[in-house]
C-alpha cells in the first residue's frame, strides 16, 4: 500500500466513518437528463419528489430492477468476444427517516402487480394447462441455499429488493470462500448446474440482481474493510441528507409522469424472448479511449495499492452493462410515452448501443467510481467530464454544485476534488471570480491568516473569497513565483512551502506534493491560471503544475484579484517563452500516490538558477511560521 493510502487509514482510524461517508455525499448525482435521458429523468425525479427522498432512492434500485427484468435470456455484446451480462447489483446509504422505505415501495409494488396479474392469466380457462408456468420477479432476503433452490425453480433469475442490505449480506454469509465462489458466478450470469434428486438441472444463464439501501456506518465499514470482491461489483451511492422535513419536500406528481408500472410491464413483455443489445463501431472505440486514456491512469495510480485498486477493477466492465440497461429503460420510456400519446405508429425497439449512450455512461459510471474512492478515503482521485453532447451543460452544472456548499456548513475534513479541476483551459470566469465590490470589502491581513495547521487540506472546502482572502500570500508568492514558460511544479511548490500546511499522521511532512496539486486546482479555480496534470514522455508517470495567466490574458476581475493580493506585476510578468512542448494533458487523477513524478526535467530550472530579477521570487523567505 502506498503512503497515502497509508494515511488515509489512519485518518479513518482517528476521524471515523462519519468524514468518509461526508465526503461521498459532497459528490453530487450527474444531471440525470444528460447521463440518462429526458424521459429517464422524468421518470425518477418525478417519483422522487413526489414522496421527498433524493433521486439516488430511486434511480439505483430501478437500473437494478430494469437489468433483473431484461433477465438471463439478454446480452449486451461489446465485440465478437466480449459480452455481459444485464446484471447490476446497487446500494444505496440511508439513514432513518429519509423516505427509503417508501422509495423502495415505488418500484416493489408495480413489480408485486404485475407478478400476480402474470399468475392469473395461467388459470383463465383458454390457456394451455400444460404451459410453462410464468416465472416469478420479486423475492426478499434469502440464504444462499434458497436462494440457489429459487433459481433452479425459477429459471435461473430473481430480483431481490431489500431495505436492509447488511442483514441480507449475513444471511447469504458472505465470509465463506464457497459462497465467494458462488456469488461471483452469480454476478458473471455463468451457466447453473447442480444435482438434484439424481437428475442434473441445466440453466444456460442466470440473472440474479438485488438492490436495496445501506445504513451510512456500513457502506464505509464495507469499502474499508470487507473483502474487496464483493464492493467491486456494487454501484454505490451517499445520497446527501436533507435538512428538513422530508414531508415539506413532497411535490405531487405531473400528469406526463410515465408510469412506473408501465414502464416495467414493457420491460418485462418484450425480453420474454432472446434479446441483445449490441455496441456499434463508433461505441467500441469510445469504450477503448476512455480506458486508455482514462481508466488506464487511474488504475496506475492506484499499481501499489492492490485492495483499493481491486475495487474499481470491474469498473469498465460495468459500463458496459450500465449501457446495455439504460438503453433497455430508455426504450421502455419511450414506447410508455407514445402509448400515452396515443400515437399510432408503431415502435421500434432499438438494440444499437450508440457513441452517445457509452458516453452517458461513462459519465455516470465516474460518479459511482468516485463515490467508492471517496469512501476509501482517497478523494485526491478524480475523473474529468466526457465530451457527451450536453458537455458544456454538465459541466457547468457541475461547477455550480461544487460551489454550493459553504465553508462554514460543511463539517468533513478530507478534501473533495472537483470533477472540473485539473483541465488546460481555466475555469469559466462569470460567477467564480469576486467583483470589484467584493473585493473591495475586505481588508488585506499582512499578518498571513493562514490557520497554523489544516488537517488533510480543509482549504479545498472553503468558498473562493474565503480561501483568497485566508491565503492571500501564498496565493501571492505561487503567482510571483519563477515561471521559465512551463509553469511552477508541485515538487517546487512544496519544496518553497508554498502551500499550506497539512497534518499527515505518523508523518513531519508538512507540506506534501499531492497538497500542492490540490492548492493549485483550488487556485485555479479564482480564474488567474489553470493546474494541469501531465504524464511524463518517457516515464509516464504523472505531475503538476500550475500556469498563471499571461498579463495579455489578464481580464479586469483577474487585475482587481491580483491588486487585492498585492501581487508585485513587474514580477508576474516574467514568464518564458513557453515553447511547445510533447506533453499532452491527461484526464484528471489524483497526484496523491508516491508513484507519481510530479516534476519533469523541465521543472527543475529554477533549482540551479542564477540570482537575478527572474529568480526573485523563488529566493524569497518562507512565511514566517513554524514549518
Amino acid at each position: 500500500m502506498n503512503g497515502f493510502g497509508q494515511a488515509s487509514d489512519n485518518n479513518n482510524q482517528q476521524l471515523g466513518w462519519q468524514e468518509s461517508y461526508k465526503t461521498a455525499q459532497l459528490m453530487k448525482l450527474p444531471d440525470l437528463g444528460l447521463v440518462c435521458g429526458a424521459s429517464i429523468q422524468k421518470l425518477v425525479t418525478n417519483h422522487a419528489r413526489a414522496i421527498g427522498c433524493p433521486d439516488e432512492y430511486i434511480i439505483l434500485p430501478l437500473l437494478s430492477v430494469t437489468s433483473g427484468l431484461m433477465g438471463s435470456k439478454s446480452k449486451i455484446k461489446v465485440n465478437q468476444v466480449w459480452q455481459e451480462p444485464p446484471v447490476l447489483w446497487t446500494m444505496v446509504g440511508a439513514g432513518p427517516g429519509t423516505r427509503k422505505t417508501a422509495a423502495l415501495k415505488q418500484i416493489m409494488i408495480p413489480l408485486l402487480e404485475i407478478q400476480k396479474e402474470q399468475e392469473k392469466l395461467c388459470h383463465l380457462p383458454s390457456m394451455d394447462p400444460s404451459a410453462a408456468r410464468p416465472h416469478k420477479l420479486l423475492s426478499g432476503p434469502l440464504g444462499l441455499a434458497d436462494l440457489i433452490q429459487v433459481l433452479k425453480k425459477n429459471g435461473g433469475q430473481i430480483i431481490s429488493v431489500c431495505e436492509d442490505l447488511e442483514a441480507y449480506h449475513k444471511l447469504l454469509g458472505l465470509g465463506a470462500s464457497s459462497t465467494k465462489t458462488q456469488m461471483l458466478s452469480l454476478y458473471d450470469g455463468l451457466p447453473f448446474l447442480g444435482v438434484d434428486d439424481s437428475e442434473i438441472p441445466h440453466i444456460e444463464s442466470t440473472c440474479f440482481t438485488h438492490t436495496g439501501m445501506v445504513t451510512p456506518e456500513y457502506i464505509v465499514k464495507l469499502h474499508l474493510h470487507n473483502p474487496s470482491w464483493l464492493c467491486s461489483r456494487y454501484l454505490v451511492a451517499c445520497a446527501s441528507s436533507p435538512n428538513f422535513s422530508t414531508i415539506w419536500k413532497s411535490i405531487p406528481m405531473s400528469p406526463d409522469t410515465p408510469s412506473m408500472k408501465s414502464v416495467l410491464q414493457i420491460l418485462y413483455n418484450f425480453h420474454q424472448q432472446p434479446t441483445e443489445y449490441t455496441f456499434t463501431e463508433d461505441a467500441w472505440k469510445e469504450l477503448t479511449r476512455c480506458h486508455d486514456e482514462e481508466w488506464t491512469s487511474i488504475m496506475s495510480q492506484l499499481e501499489n495499492d492492490e485492495k483499493r485498486r481491486s475495487i474499481i477493477e470491474k469498473s469498465l466492465g460495468q459500463i458496459v452493462r450500465v449501457s446495455g440497461v439504460l438503453k433497455a429503460l430508455l426504450n421502455a420510456c419511450e414506447y410508455t410515452k407514445q402509448l400515452s400519446e396515443q400515437k399510432g405508429s408503431t415502435f421500434q425497439w432499438d438494440f444499437l448501443i450508440d457513441r452517445d449512450m457509452v458516453r452517458r455512461s461513462i459519465e455516470f459510471s465516474k460518479y459511482f467510481v468516485e463515490q467508492k474512492l471517496a469512501l476509501m478515503l482517497l478523494t485526491g482521485f478524480s475523473f474529468g467530464p466526457t465530451y457527451i453532447s450536453q458537455g458544456p451543460q454538465l459541466i457547468a452544472q457541475r461547477q455550480q454544485q461544487t460551489q454550493q456548499p459553504k465553508q462554514q456548513t460543511v463539517e468533513p475534513q478530507f478534501p473533495q476534488q472537483s470533477p472540473q479541476v485539473a483541465q488546460r483551459a481555466s475555469v469559466p470566469e462569470s460567477n467564480t471570480t469576486p467583483s470589484a465590490e467584493d473585493w473591495s470589502n475586505f481588508v488585506y491581513d499582512n499578518s498571513d491568516a493562514d490557520i497554523d495547521e489544516q488537517q488533510y487540506a480543509d482549504f479545498m472546502h472553503m468558498d473562493r473569497q474565503l480561501f483568497a482572502q485566508t491565503y492571500a500570500k501564498r496565493i501571492k508568492r505561487l503567482v510571483e513565483s519563477f515561471d521559465d514558460g512551463y509553469g511552477v511544479s508541485a515538487t517546487t511548490a512544496s519544496q518553497k512551502s508554498i502551500t499550506p500546511p497539512v497534518r499527515i499522521p505518523g508523518s513531519n511532512n508538512r507540506h506534501p506534493v499531492w497538497a500542492s496539486a490540490l492548492f493549485f486546482q483550488k487556485v485555479a479555480e479564482l480564474g488567474i491560471g489553470t493546474a494541469e496534470q501531465l504524464k511524463h514522455p518517457t516515464n509516464r508517470k504523472f505531475f503538476w503544475r500550475f500556469k498563471r495567466k499571461r498579463p495579455n490574458e489578464l481580464t479586469e476581475k483577474n487585475l482587481q484579484l491580483l491588486h487585492y493580493l498585492k501581487v508585485d506585476m513587474s514580477i508576474y510578468n516574467k514568464i518564458g517563452p513557453r515553447f511547445p512542448i510533447p506533453l499532452p494533458p491527461v484526464s484528471p487523477s489524483t497526484p496523491s500516490t508516491s508513484n507519481a513524478d510530479y516534476s519533469g526535467n523541465e521543472d527543475s530550472l529554477d533549482n540551479n538558477a542564477s540570482p537575478g530579477p527572474d529568480n526573485q521570487a523563488i529566493k524569497s523567505e518562507p512565511i514566517d511560521e513554524d514549518d
